[in-house]
């Protein structure tokens, strides 16, 4: 693939040339803060709406593992041309989660290192942490996450300050709602 002026640019023989005159061209984008695999529905009716507007890239923000299995197998094959997906898989909750359906329940130290080490060995790409996380569990996560060489990412927990989670190695925070006053 090369962009260049037309007699500077030396085209391979059969390669597909696109006559850009009058046009112009981005890089593709990326939407940093999706949910698109938490069913196989969403998966396959978003996804392809993402390339159709120029988006190739997605951080998933919380889904279903087997929908991100399902997701990476399509893509090994090369069944669909959905963007790249960057996920954290099921987001890690306190013991009641805010959205049970795409979260492990988290109540203490001991299981936030196992479902850190669950989603790791489901090859999730982050850890994202979220609302009811307790304060010894947010902790633990971001030790066995950084053990596992992963980056944490998602809510800063009630039980945390913003100041705590940037500290200790949160990788972003998302939506700001009741981090500045809670």
């Amino acid at each position: 693939t090369n962009v260049g002026r037309s007699a500077a640019t030396a085209v391979p023989q059969g390669a597909q040339v696109i006559d850009g005159e009058g046009r112009f061209l981005i890089p593709g984008l990326w939407d940093m803060h999706s949910h698109s695999l938490w069913s196989p529905d969403a998966m396959e009716t978003f996804l392809p709406l993402y390339v159709t507007q120029g988006v190739t890239g997605i951080r998933d923000m919380g889904g279903r593992l087997p929908v991100l299995a399902a997701f990476r197998d399509s893509m090994r094959r090369r069944d669909h041309p959905w963007p790249r997906v960057i996920a954290a898989g099921e987001v890690l909750d306190g013991p009641e989660p805010v959205q049970a359906d795409i979260s492990i329940p988290v109540s203490d130290a001991a299981r936030a290192r196992a479902a850190v080490d669950s989603v790791a060995r489901a090859s999730v790409d982050f850890i994202k942490v979220y609302t009811l996380l307790p304060r010894e569990a947010y902790f633990a996560v971001l030790a066995e996450a950084r053990r596992v060489g992963l980056h944490v990412g998602g809510h800063v927990p009630a039980a945390v300050t913003p100041e705590e989670a940037s500290l200790g190695g949160q990788r972003s925070i998302e939506h700001l709602r009741d981090e500045l006053e809670p």
